[in-house]
């Protein structure tokens, strides 16, 4: 699975690259615009999906009858696409009174209504990359997945930068990259699965597995997301836009989290539906000790630069968002942490429960940014984030572990922080201006890190040599 984590990894990063770009030619209000349209697609795309993409990579990989994967296949992808649509068609007769009491702005109706076609494109856009990490043709998920992003950010680049484009053109940039790529990979899945007409006779058990899964996933873009449409119901589309670009370079820890998490599950069902417990109960442990080990320090190196960061990026607008950062990449180190372990509750079917934790930590997150968006704006959302992250890793880590024991390994984790320290101090004091001064500082810091971590002994070469043999 190791092309399935460089794709990710690679397509993370060249998102981050079009972060500099979006918000220097878009502006403040703009790029507001343009982030609100993504996170009210973000709303409804888990709608349209229905969590099957996450029980079909539950279900299918330990499945040995063909016509059985080949009925259950096709059966998601009719029905993600008929959600999709349906759900759509709603999105677009609503999208006057989204836009007249969260966006304010006329002339986002327009851009939001062609923006309601990217939900069904992306749902079987995403169906169809999780049926190769589903049955590890890693290679040709790493190729349609990095191909999507590289044109994405080519086009971006030349219509933004070369033509001086904004939010429509990369609206219909995005529909058109994501619908190729989902084009090319129905077609390699054609070739491989017989198309055939959905018979829905095996749905019960994903849709009993999926559909907790689902409404966890509505809680999760609440916690996730929903601070934006409160910070544009109670501020306006400049707060969102500084907020949103804050946020969008903290999700670097997602990244981080992002390769192991999603290759994780198909590998630790087929372990747990095998027997091999202990099995299953190593790989999750080893997944999150190593996330924590380059989640730390990505954590305090943002800390520390997120003034730098923002300046130099993007424009003064943003950078006056910069005192929110050192909070929300903390808030998502604790989330992505945690959720390692709720794939216990995966595993052993028990999505309800984590439905139960997800549904009242939403709530609790809606109510804190209400209270706290008003009188603190952008600082209130960062806040409620961090309280609500808290809340929801304590819940998930007590419940998971009644199903199958994981231990925090305290020691690796107490040295990272040290050596983070270290590298923190060290890049502090480093005054090197532009994007090429920010390159070499998180060089320089990589360097006092490593070399930190391995003098203090928390991890070794052979613990490294043994997470890449786990991940090929």
């Amino acid at each position: 699975m190791i092309f399935v984590s460089t794709a990710q990894f690679l397509v993370r990063g060249l998102g981050l690259i079009t972060i500099p770009i979006k918000t220097k030619v878009l502006g403040v209000v703009d790029y507001g615009i343009y982030s609100q349209i993504l996170v009210t697609v973000g709303l409804i795309a888990p709608f349209a999906q229905l969590g099957l993409g996450t029980a079909m990579r539950r279900f299918l990989p330990g499945e040995k009858d063909t016509d059985k994967v080949r009925n259950d296949f096709w059966g998601v992808v009719a029905l993600v696409l008929f959600n999709g649509l349906v759900l759509s068609a709603g999105l677009y007769f609503l999208s006057p009174y989204i836009v007249a009491h969260i966006f304010k702005v006329d002339k986002a109706v327009t851009l939001l209504q062609i923006a309601v076609l990217l939900v069904p494109v992306t749902t079987l856009n995403m169906i169809s990359l999780q049926y190769f990490v589903t049955f590890e043709q890693s290679k040709k998920y790493m190729f349609l997945f990095t191909s999507q992003s590289v044109i994405e950010v080519g086009l971006i680049a030349y219509f933004l930068l070369g033509k001086g484009e904004g939010i429509l053109a990369l609206i219909i940039i995005s529909l058109a990259t994501t619908g190729l790529i989902t084009v090319i990979g129905i077609f390699i899945i054609g070739r491989q699965l017989r198309p055939c007409l959905p018979r829905f006779d095996n749905i019960k058990p994903y849709l009993q597995l999926s559909f907790p899964l689902f409404l966890s996933s509505f809680g999760i873009w609440m916690i996730h997301s929903g601070d934006r449409y409160v910070i544009g119901y109670f501020r306006d589309m400049e707060s969102v836009g500084v907020y949103s670009a804050a946020y969008a370079f903290c999700e670097v820890i997602i990244a981080l989290a992002g390769p192991l998490s999603f290759v994780l599950l198909p590998a630790v069902s087929r372990f747990w539906d095998n027997g091999e417990t202990e099995k299953a109960r190593n790989y999750l442990e080893y997944a999150l000790r190593y996330f924590l080990l380059i989640g730390i320090p990505a954590t305090f190196g943002l800390s520390v630069l997120s003034r730098d960061i923002l300046s130099v990026l993007t424009t003064t607008d943003f950078a006056s968002g910069w005192y929110v950062i050192p909070i929300i990449t903390s808030s998502i180190l604790i989330f992505q942490g945690s959720y390692f372990a709720s794939y216990i509750l995966i595993l052993t079917r028990n999505t309800g429960v984590m439905l139960k934790i997800t549904i009242f930590v939403a709530l609790e997150n809606l109510i804190l940014n209400i209270i706290l968006v008003p009188p603190l704006g952008i600082l209130g959302a960062a806040i409620g984030t961090f309280i609500t992250y808290i809340t929801f890793a304590l819940f998930i880590w007590k419940t998971s572990t009644k199903y199958l024991k994981m231990s925090l390994h305290y020691s690796p984790i107490v040295k990272s922080i040290i050596a983070s320290l270290l590298m923190s101090a060290g890049i502090y004091f480093l005054n090197i201006g532009g994007i090429p001064g920010l390159l070499i500082t998180v060089v320089v810091g990589l360097v006092i890190y490593s070399v930190a971590l391995f003098g203090l002994k928390g991890i070794s070469l052979g613990e490294i040599r043994q997470l890449l043999e786990r991940r090929s």
